[in-house]
């Protein structure tokens, strides 16, 4: 498998997790459509998740690593917050 797909892949994925949980935080407002109820604590293992990839995709340079990892972790903190209170 190529270095540079798996870099790209990971860090497009790391970044599509953030925009999951505003995606279920405008769902969660609109009752008429499909609801994403997950638990805070899965929410938190998500953003987990997208700081992981964001991680593996600056290992393997990829080009949109700085913005992966920035939007990651701050989301991770945002929902460490939102937990916490």
């Amino acid at each position: 498998m190529n270095k540079k797909l798996v870099a790209d892949v990971s860090a497009s994925a790391s970044l599509i997790c953030p925009f999951s949980f505003w995606l279920g935080f405008g769902l969660s407002h609109m009752p008429s459509l499909p609801q994403l109820n997950l638990s805070p604590l899965h929410w938190l293992g998500v953003e987990a998740l997208a700081v992981v990839l964001a991680i593996v995709a600056a290992l393997l340079r990829s080009r949109i690593w700085p913005a992966s990892l920035a939007a990651s972790l701050a989301m991770l903190l945002f929902t460490m917050y939102v937990v916490g209170s």
